[in-house]
């Protein structure tokens, strides 16, 4: 409800795991965002919690294991490369 103009462009990721936060929401937002001719790049990565944060393991919440999700990590990356696009 809150998408509309002055909307910046927006970079989305999430798990599909994701227990406390439902996967849905970003995909809301990005269909939202979609309606609206707002640019957005969504990566929607099928394992890992809430909180993942880089998904390593110096980043892992307390050691957490199920934070450590090596398809997750990429995002940084996937961010830094859709940011110098630009679009």
């Amino acid at each position: 409800n809150m998408v509309g103009e002055g909307f910046p462009r927006t970079f989305l990721w999430h798990t599909a795991e994701d227990a406390s936060v439902p996967v849905q929401n970003s995909l809301l937002l990005a269909q939202a965002l979609a309606d609206h001719g707002i640019g957005f790049s969504l990566h929607v990565f099928p394992h890992g919690k809430h909180g993942a944060s880089l998904a390593t393991a110096l980043t892992a919440f307390k050691g957490c294991a199920e934070h450590i999700q090596p398809q997750v990590q990429g995002w940084p990356e996937q961010f830094a490369s859709w940011e110098r696009d630009g679009r």
